[in-house]
């Protein structure tokens, strides 16, 4: 997801990460790429950094064309367990 410089800071990607996770992480694990710099942002969501193996093949095929090196284009594999849900409630 990604927002316009003139709408940042305004509490919009947070408002769809939040529908987001109710709607589907809610029971199921759910998995994300990230650019580097929007790793806390994701964090304070419940989503953790995983090495890339860690992805599923459906999606580690998605980006085969890095040839393993999500590093090289700034990018981290994230992951967001279910039981995180009762976790951020309590934040």
């Amino acid at each position: 997801m990604y927002v316009l410089d003139e709408y940042r800071l305004k509490g919009f990607a947070r408002s769809i990460m939040k529908q987001l996770i109710e709607e589907c992480g809610r029971n199921e694990t759910l998995y994300m790429h990230s650019k580097v710099e929007l790793q806390e942002f994701y964090g304070s969501m419940g989503f953790y950094a995983i090495p890339e193996p860690a992805l599923p093949k459906t999606i580690r095929d998605r980006f085969g064309f890095v040839m393993g090196n999500l590093q090289g284009i700034d990018v981290c594999p994230m992951k967001r367990d279910p039981s995180a849900a009762d976790a951020e409630k309590n934040n």
